[in-house]
């Protein structure tokens, strides 16, 4: 007779695979962006613009929804892009996660 999972493993495995999909999707548009290289405009005032694919904009509009989900408003200037999931206050995505992510991708 097969034991059936308990309520709290299949939390687990499930919070495990959402994490998981979350990191494809970011090592996916890095890999994006890596791809495209494309001409940085330099602003008269410093700034610069980067022009980006209609799928490299879906991506950062859905970075940017996940943001103000978790922390509960926009993301201000100085906020991440990629932030970690894990963290109760925006921070970068941990640079040894995101390298391990890059040599399972």
């Amino acid at each position: 007779m097969s034991k059936k999972p308990s309520q709290q493993k299949l939390q687990k495995r499930s919070e495990e695979h959402r994490k998981r999909r979350a990191q494809k999707r970011k090592a996916d548009i890095l890999a994006e962006l890596a791809r495209h290289q494309p001409e940085i405009e330099i602003r008269h005032d410093g700034s610069r613009s980067v022009p980006l694919s209609p799928e490299m904009m879906e991506a950062l509009q859905d970075q940017r929804e996940r943001f103000k989900a978790k922390f509960g408003r926009d993301p201000g200037p100085n906020d991440p892009v990629f932030f970690d999931p894990d963290a109760d206050e925006p921070r970068e995505y941990p640079s040894e996660r995101m390298e391990g992510e890059w040599i399972r991708a």
